[in-house]
């Protein structure tokens, strides 16, 4: 699947609280996001290939609870109204923030977005 994303060359501004909102031109967007931890040194190839392999463990009709504790990074980077998407890496960790956020809790959504 290969959607077009938006080229945004706009800063993201992480918000402290618990929402998961960041400040993008000047307005607060919630996001999904994905987070790697790697010693000695994070890979950013590896690590997208180890979310993308949560494939095989995504099960359209399983509970939606489980799906995302067991395939969310898979269906978080897969999802179709995702617009932008952004990542940034240290030495050991790699974030990747997609706008607008995916893995909402619903049936209906997940159906509409992530397609297998």
């Amino acid at each position: 699947m290969v959607q077009t994303l938006q080229d945004s060359n706009s800063p993201l501004i992480h918000s402290s609280s618990e929402s998961r909102r960041w400040q993008v031109d000047g307005r607060m967007v919630p996001h999904g996001e994905n987070l790697m931890y790697y010693f000695p040194e994070v890979d950013c190839r590896i690590s997208v290939e180890s979310w993308y392999k949560e494939k095989d463990l995504y099960k359209p009709r399983q509970p939606l609870a489980l799906n995302i504790e067991s395939a969310g990074h898979f269906t978080q980077m897969v999802w179709k109204d995702t617009k932008s998407v952004g990542c940034a890496k240290t030495e050991k960790y790699l974030a990747c923030i997609y706008e607008p956020a995916g893995n909402w809790k619903s049936v209906f959504l997940f159906e509409r977005n992530v397609q297998m």
